[in-house]
C-alpha cells in the first residue's frame, strides 16, 4: 500500500509547489493611489489635504520598495521619515496646477529616493 501511496503523495507535493515558483516571475501592478495624476488628487481631495488612504498607500509602496532593496542586498530606507506631512507637502509642490497630468507614482519614487537609509 505504501508503494502506491508514496509516489502519489510526492507528486501532489510537487504540484502544490508549482504556483509559488511561478509567482516569483509575476509582474508587478501598481494599485491604489500611485497611478493617479495631480488632477485626480485635486478632484478627489478638493480641500488639498492628504488623507489616510494616501498616507497608507505611500507607506505600503515604500515598504514594498524596501523589500526589493533588501533582496538586492541594499540597505532599506528609513520609513520613519516618510510622514503624512512630507507626502502632503511634496504633492502640493509637485502639483501646483490642479489640471496637471503628472503622475503621483513618479513623485513617490522621488520622495522614497530622498529618504535616508536605515542604520
Amino acid at each position: 500500500m505504501f508503494r502506491t501511496i508514496l509516489p502519489l503523495i510526492a507528486m501532489m507535493l510537487m504540484l502544490m509547489s508549482l504556483p509559488s515558483v511561478y509567482a516569483e516571475e509575476a509582474s508587478y501592478e501598481i494599485k491604489g493611489f500611485g497611478p493617479r495624476s495631480c488632477s485626480d488628487y485635486y478632484g478627489l481631495f478638493q480641500d488639498g489635504r492628504i488623507n489616510k488612504e494616501i498616507r497608507g498607500w505611500a507607506y505600503g509602496f515604500a515598504s514594498a520598495l524596501n523589500v526589493e532593496r533588501q533582496r538586492n542586498n541594499q540597505k532599506p530606507k528609513n520609513l520613519m521619515f516618510l510622514t503624512g506631512e512630507l507626502v502632503e507637502q511634496e504633492i502640493l509642490a509637485y502639483c501646483p496646477d490642479k489640471y496637471d497630468d503628472a503622475d503621483i507614482l513618479s513623485l513617490m519614487l522621488r520622495i522614497y529616493d530622498s529618504l535616508p537609509e536605515l542604520d
